[in-house]
């Protein structure tokens, strides 16, 4: 696919921007495009306590609680809502190399990704690998949103590594990797499918949160006369 040139805003609208036209090409992939999973989950928010950036408060909080004999689905939305409210751990950060998603068979190279002259996020062109918004947190950091983004196929390559991002289950664990075998675990906490037009990229690229991780491609029908996907998939992870 042909990733897309777009204006260059602020900090989070930089990767918005970049990423609500980021999949082109010829629409190799639709099974996973066009069948996906329903949104699921509870979607991690909050501030971030001392230490982290400061940023425009979030309009609505994750909730909480816990029932007597929570499932694994509830203590899953639990942790999500936790992830507003704690001290964030010391800064472990480092930078990643590698991303699996045992649960979709998603295994990929990372590599760092920063935007172009023309403002455009530079999401590697081959859908086997992921970029790593060097721009916003690496895994490891107490704050901040890890944004990874791939392309959910390539006219040239065929299927991306992401391309069954949308079926990934509440509960997952995805596992990023950096050097000398150091690695941060995530938990699955949240999925959703939104359309490009409204997706909500000041919330989603907030760096003055708790630690969270982002995995982002494409999905939905695949727009012939645009050359575009129509909606962006997003899955929400939290340290597990």
């Amino acid at each position: 696919m042909r990733p897309s040139r777009h204006r260059r805003p602020g900090l989070a609208p930089v990767v918005a921007g970049a990423l609500l036209l980021a999949a082109t090409g010829v629409g190799a992939a639709v099974r996973a495009a066009d069948r996906p999973a329903p949104d699921a989950g509870v979607v991690p928010t909050g501030s971030a306590r001392a230490g982290a950036p400061s940023g425009t408060a979030p309009s609505a909080g994750a909730p909480s609680g816990t029932a007597p004999a929570p499932s694994a689905t509830s203590r899953t939305a639990a942790k999500a809502a936790g992830a507003a409210t704690l001290t964030p751990a010391p800064d472990r950060s480092f930078l990643p190399s590698n991303l699996r998603v045992a649960a979709i068979g998603a295994v990929a190279p990372v590599v760092p990704t920063t935007v172009d002259d023309k403002g455009g996020l530079g999401i590697p062109d081959n859908p086997r690998q992921v970029g790593w918004w060097s721009g916003g947190a690496a895994p490891g950091s107490p704050y901040g949103t890890v944004l990874l983004a791939g392309h959910v196929d390539s006219a040239e390559e065929g299927l991306g590594s992401l391309v069954d991002l949308s079926r990934t289950p509440i509960g997952a664990t995805v596992r990023v990797s950096g050097p000398a075998g150091v690695s941060q675990a995530y938990l699955v906490v949240a999925r959703r499918s939104y359309p490009k037009a409204t997706l909500p990229w000041r919330e989603l690229f907030r760096q003055d949160v708790p630690a969270r991780l982002l995995l982002v491609t494409c999905g939905g029908e695949f727009d012939r006369s645009t050359g575009h996907y129509e909606r962006n998939v997003v899955v929400f992870a939290v340290p597990a």
